[in-house]
């Protein structure tokens, strides 16, 4: 996946409709995969959007 498919954490939370916290949330239990890179430079893909939809 190019850098132009992958989003912020804010980008995430805008197309999904979840809070931050709650991706965070879905994160932390397991429920959502870990995004690529860590603090300020996390970036999520498709398959997170995907799971988001599926939980």
């Amino acid at each position: 996946m190019s850098s132009k498919n992958l989003l912020t954490i804010d980008e995430l939370s805008q197309v999904s409709g979840l809070s931050k916290r709650t991706i965070r949330y879905y994160v932390n239990s397991g429920l959502l995969d870990r995004p690529t890179g860590e603090t300020k430079n996390a970036r999520y893909d498709a398959s997170h959007l995907e799971q988001i939809r599926n939980v």
